[in-house]
């Protein structure tokens, strides 16, 4: 496959001196300026130029005469077969800047007059994206709730560093709650002391009511025995005496009664408010304990920690940051399911869609080629672009890392056989794409599918192994 056109340069032009390489028609005698040309060429390296007769006899390449030809190149052309042979290998001034400018792709191989074949091969029409691996799955690790709200960092694990379930990931700073918690130790304590000392106080109560119901009880007894004797056996005073005694003692003894009952449900609720007390007591040392337990992060599983983003600083968490309760500030990925995630500019919003197959590459393992699917085109850009997700068939842990740099080749289109031609080849005039065949003197209509950098699919209007020429 060659990569330039060759094309012969003028005659009247300057040989360059410097590469000793020039190029034209082999057997041409030239005369004037190209005779001096080639003389100097033969003061420079000691050799006549490849294709050019040397003037008065010089000696050439081969060591032969213009006047003789080299050995095995037959007869000599005529005088008219030389000038012909020499117009047909100057191209025109277009021609060859065309040439210089931009030469065919070195898919196509390309003739000494600047043609190249039409191939028929597959193509495809491929969207280069550029992203980073992410995990589909992940556990988060997020900033605990405390009594002070916020929690600073106090240690950090290294990000990307590999972890055990259950190995220490981050540690915010306990000074505040470990104070609390000494306090709340210490009320816990007086809360226990109120408790005894008022139940001690309530049972001596308690007692003494008792107490008093049982001797109200028993002067009731004794009154209603009295009050029974009849009338009869003693004076109307006496017995009168005895029955407004025997009504007393049995108010009394009700009154008792009653004072032992209220007590009884005013010590019961005031010993439940201070069991209660305590047991807010005990709650709180134990919350207390569980703060300072959650301020420690640990793995939830074996596998990779990675540090999360502080989004108001633009870098990773590190120790002293200061975050607010819920704040993820790691994850564990799950490195058996990954994910790319890439960018579109807001020039290629449209150029993908989701379903189109893709080919991706990581940038660390070039050699590796992970098949992939498109699966969401954000319609809304932020200020990244239009964020594009890419899922891969497969994954491999032991090399995907999240936010490995990755190469995707959405494949937009694809075709198994089409017919081929340089970029260069075509040409756009009022809406119409014309190609130049080779030996016609003007171009045909072609009709184009796609274009690629460097090629187009032709759909119709050429055949495989016509020839075109770039112009």
């Amino acid at each position: 496959m060659a990569s330039a056109i060759q094309s012969g340069p003028d005659p009247s032009s300057p040989i360059p001196v410097a590469g000793c390489r020039p190029r034209g028609r082999a057997g041409i005698v030239l005369g004037g300026a190209a005779a001096l040309t080639a003389a100097l060429f033969v003061v420079a390296c000691g050799r006549a130029p490849q294709g050019l007769a040397a003037p008065n006899g010089a000696p050439t390449s081969a060591g032969a005469t213009s006047g003789s030809p080299p050995p095995g190149s037959g007869p000599a052309p005529s005088a008219a077969d030389q000038q012909g042979a020499a117009s047909s290998a100057r191209p025109s001034s277009s021609e060859a800047g065309a040439a210089a400018a931009v030469p065919p792709p070195a898919s196509f191989p390309a003739s000494a007059d600047g043609e190249v074949l039409v191939a028929s091969r597959s193509v495809e029409d491929l969207f280069l994206l550029t992203g980073e691996l992410s995990a589909v799955r992940t556990d988060d690790l997020v900033t605990p709730r405390t009594e002070a709200w916020r929690a600073q960092i106090k240690w950090l694990i290294e990000d990307g560093s590999e972890v055990a379930e259950g190995e220490r990931i981050v540690e915010f700073d306990n000074t505040a709650v470990a104070q609390t918690l000494e306090e709340k130790r210490l009320a816990r304590i007086q809360r226990e002391i109120d408790l005894e000392s008022r139940v001690a106080s309530l049972g001596a109560d308690r007692t003494d009511k008792t107490f008093a119901v049982e001797r109200a009880a028993i002067r009731l007894e004794k009154t209603r025995a009295e009050a029974a004797v009849p009338q009869e056996l003693m004076s109307r005073r006496d017995w009168q005496e005895r029955q407004v005694a025997h009504r007393e003692a049995e108010a009394a003894h009700e009154k008792a009664r009653l004072d032992l009952a209220a007590f009884e449900t005013s010590s019961r609720s005031e010993i439940e408010n201070l069991e209660i007390a305590r047991d807010r007591a005990i709650r709180d040392i134990e919350s207390a304990q569980n703060t300072i337990e959650a301020l420690v992060l640990r793995a939830p599983k074996a596998g990779i920690a990675i540090i999360a983003e502080n989004w108001n600083e633009d870098r990773k968490f590190q120790v002293g940051d200061t975050l607010w309760p819920g704040l993820t500030v790691a994850t564990i990925p799950d490195l058996t399911s990954m994910e790319v995630i890439g960018y579109l500019a807001d020039v290629d919003d449209g150029r993908i869609a989701p379903g189109l197959a893709a080919r991706c590459i990581l940038d660390t393992y070039p050699d590796r080629v992970f098949a992939g699917r498109v699966e969401e085109v954000a319609s809304v850009a932020d200020r990244r672009g239009f964020k594009a997700r890419i899922s891969l068939a497969s994954s491999d842990p032991a090399v995907m890392r999240p936010g490995m740099s990755v190469r995707a080749e959405v494949i937009r289109r694809s075709w198994d056989r089409a017919l081929i031609v340089p970029r260069q080849a075509v040409r756009k005039e009022d809406g119409k794409a014309l190609i130049w065949k080779a030996g016609a003197s003007t171009p045909v209509e072609i009709e184009v599918a796609a274009c690629t950098s460097t090629e187009c699919v032709v759909a119709s209007g050429l055949g495989e192994g016509d020839r075109v020429r770039i112009r």
